[in-house]
């Protein structure tokens, strides 16, 4: 176990990188794309997860977003074209939302940049043989649900 001094100070430092890299890349994709980096990650998510489209609910939970969060988010993605909102088949009450053609485009094209971006500015942060480690790590801290245990 870490020492709590040493917990404390990679704590700070996980963040303090994350977020220093964070704005760096979000800074990025709107001067490139015009995107937010919280539009961006919306994006992603469709792309990623369901290319046919995701009901709000659970596109807010990909987004570790509130409802009503992630529903202003897609308003805005709307409103630029991005994405459209569609009654499901299954339920005719809850709302899905995909991916517009241009959307489609739009994403592909910024994700392609911060890729290349990744590899430029993240990837020699990382020895391969860090790597392995960090991924597990990275996983382990992901996938941490504070207060489920307690």
């Amino acid at each position: 176990m870490l020492a709590s001094h040493d917990t404390q100070e990679l704590w700070r430092l996980l963040l303090i990188g994350q977020r220093r890299l964070w704005e760096y890349f979000a800074a990025r994709i709107k001067d490139e794309h015009g995107l937010s980096g919280a539009q961006f990650e919306a994006l992603i998510v469709l792309q990623n997860v369901a290319p046919r489209g995701l009901t709000m609910s659970r596109l807010s939970r990909h987004l570790l977003y509130s409802s009503g969060s992630a529903s202003h988010l897609v308003d805005r993605l709307v409103q630029l074209g991005y994405v459209q909102r569609s009654r499901t088949e299954a339920d005719g009450r809850a709302v899905e939302v995909s991916l517009t053609q241009a959307g489609a485009e739009l994403i592909s094209s910024a994700r392609a940049m911060h890729f290349a971006d990744l590899e430029r500015v993240f990837g020699p942060l990382v020895s391969e043989d860090e790597l392995p480690g960090l991924v597990a790590f990275a996983k382990r801290m992901a996938a941490a649900r504070p207060g489920d245990a307690e």
